[in-house]
């Protein structure tokens, strides 16, 4: 499994807060698309396609 970067950690620790992709924009200073495109490499990279399972590998990941 590809690691996440900076930047991916920091987006999905946010989706774990429950912030919705515009608030996660505005929080980083970047485009709404960016966020898409974060989430969308974050999925690819776990091998995932919901949030729901994002926030459960966050939660179930070794520290």
């Amino acid at each position: 499994m590809e690691p996440l970067t900076t930047r991916e950690r920091e987006v999905i620790t946010l989706i774990a807060q429950g912030k919705s992709n515009r608030e996660i924009a505005a929080e980083l200073g970047i485009e709404e698309k960016t966020v898409k495109n974060y989430i969308n490499n974050i999925y690819s990279k776990l091998q995932i396609k919901t949030r729901y399972e994002a926030i459960t590998y966050l939660f179930k990941r070794p520290n």
